[in-house]
């Protein structure tokens, strides 16, 4: 139904304005679109209610809103919905507006304002209506007018989430799984699924961004939470158990009682760290510059696409596996060469260096690392390491990144194998 007045309320009642079942109205007034002077009762309806110089939807008793949409707007300065009662007796000054499940999609809310004299009738009189989530009252100014009232509203009826379905089941250890569920009812009215490790047992899980890590076989229950997913002011929660199998090792130089087994299986299903050959990793080789840093850009998702061209650096060839990789790192800061013009690709980063490129990537993406995951103690070598590496050499081992050797040394020129370099890039996956 569509109804216009463009002198007075397009929809009035002198007692109860009741609405219900299903109807459709469309009402713009020049006062109040709907007034219901004891009440109004809307049930299950489609409801747009507009004024053009008033209240958009008024009552003089209370507003009942259950199931449907309902669309307000009031004209400038007045308010989209709003109930006004006079005082009487002791009666309180409480809420007018009863919305059940129903919510106001832009987070409005309602409010009640204390009691003020009306100076023109006499009379003392409170209103209902929404204000911004951010407002603490609803503000009546010296005239009795509202000031901070909404003057647009939208509501819609919550539909709590039942159930996720088609959560994760089964990953193999180290192999990134990106976990995601089907809400339902599908037209829930929240529907983003956060998820957090509730036990990780063996597995020694983490969720990063909602991709679950992890390094050793067994079962991890993961929890998947909707904020206010079951109600308006309480959240949804569901568990789910999902085995994590073992690795498929194909290399024959890394075995399931080296200490770095799980880290290089974690590197691998990764897709951050490749073998040298289809069944060999060279876990004590060298961890090479030009290897690091396709590391990094592999880490960061980086598009290298834009980056095949010519090189800075006159020892980066176009063309070679790693060209793209250093490009990139360049690009963005992470790298500068160990001169203005030579990057030296192949030669075994040593550990100050991984220091420094993994601080600075770290910097560059805006990943903040932890402060308080070292040892507490100084490498008895400090003194060993370049000046231009000693900030970066702290940060990661307080960050827990790089860790000293028994005897309390760094040993920053050390060249890296693989297996420390994986450990590390394992580490900082656990911790971003």
């Amino acid at each position: 139904m569509k109804a216009i007045s463009t002198s007075s309320n397009a929809i009035f009642s002198n007692a109860t304005l009741s609405i219900k079942n299903g109807a459709e109205i469309d009402a713009t007034g020049y006062y109040s679109a709907l007034y219901g002077k004891s009440a109004i009762s809307i049930e299950n309806s489609e409801i747009e209610a507009v004024s053009t110089n008033d209240i958009g939807i008024f009552s003089r008793g209370l507003i009942s809103i259950a199931g449907g949409t309902v669309h307000a707007k009031g004209s400038t300065n007045f308010a989209a919905i709003a109930a006004r009662v006079v005082k009487s007796g002791e009666e309180a000054a409480t809420s007018k507006i009863s919305l059940g499940v129903m919510i106001e999609k832009n987070n409005g809310k309602t409010a009640v304002s204390d009691w003020f004299l009306h100076s023109v009738s006499g009379e003392t009189r409170s209103w209902t209506s929404f204000i911004a989530a951010g407002d603490s009252a609803l503000n009546v100014d010296d005239n009795g007018r509202m000031t901070n009232a909404l003057n647009e509203v939208s509501l819609t009826a919550f539909i709590p989430v039942t159930e996720i379905s088609g959560g994760p089941v089964t990953v193999a250890a180290g192999t990134n799984l990106t976990l995601t569920g089907n809400v339902e009812p599908t037209n829930a009215t929240n529907q983003t699924i956060l998820w957090n490790v509730k036990d990780a047992g063996t597995t020694g899980a983490v969720i990063n961004d909602n991709v679950l890590v992890t390094t050793a076989a067994g079962t991890v229950t993961v929890t998947a939470k909707i904020v206010n997913g079951a109600s308006p002011t309480s959240d949804y929660t569901q568990n789910f158990n999902i085995t994590v199998t073992e690795w498929e090792n194909p290399f024959n130089d890394v075995k399931k009682d080296d200490w770095f087994y799980d880290n290089i299986a974690n590197m691998v299903n990764r897709g951050l760290f490749k073998g040298v050959s289809g069944d060999r990793f060279d876990p004590n080789e060298k961890m090479s510059r030009a290897m690091f840093v396709t590391v990094l850009a592999r880490l960061d998702g980086a598009d290298l696409s834009s980056y095949q061209g010519a090189s800075h650096f006159a020892d980066v060839k176009q063309g070679t596996w790693y060209a793209p990789a250093v490009n990139w790192a360049y690009d963005k800061g992470v790298v500068s060469g160990i001169s203005d013009q030579e990057f030296s690709p192949n030669l075994g980063i040593s550990r100050q260096e991984m220091a420094k490129m993994i601080m600075i990537y770290a910097d560059y993406a805006g990943i903040t690392l932890p402060t308080d995951q070292g040892s507490g103690k100084a490498f008895i070598d400090l003194d060993k390491v370049a000046p231009w590496a000693k900030t970066y050499v702290e940060a990661a081992e307080k960050a827990g990144l790089l860790r000293g050797y028994n005897d309390g040394s760094f040993r920053p020129q050390n060249t890296s194998t693989r297996a420390e370099a994986a450990t590390v890039f394992t580490r900082f996956e656990a911790l971003k």
